[in-house]
């Protein structure tokens, strides 16, 4: 249901408490989506079923956290490069 506060226009969801959850969950990603169009986007590992809020001025952050799925791929990649290095 819509209402005006002050100069704003809002929705106030209104339903079954069981509903509630997942309707609330749509309009924040709708709001999430229209203040920082093209930032939200799902993580870069693809083991990992998180979304991140890139906030790099490049918009070029790929994972939802350094610490664990940065550094697992990355760590990946450097296993994968040293096991097919050519021995002298």
């Amino acid at each position: 249901m819509p209402e005006i506060d002050g100069v704003a226009l809002r929705w106030r969801v209104c339903g079954p408490p069981e509903r509630m959850l997942a309707a609330e969950l749509v309009l924040s990603w709708y709001e999430v989506q229209a203040r920082h169009p093209g930032r939200l986007r799902p993580c870069g590992n693809a083991e990992c079923r998180l979304f991140h809020l890139d906030r790099s001025r490049a918009n070029t952050a790929r994972w939802c956290s350094m610490k664990t799925c940065g550094n697992r791929l990355k760590a990946r990649r450097h296993q994968e490069r040293a096991r097919h290095r050519p021995t002298s």
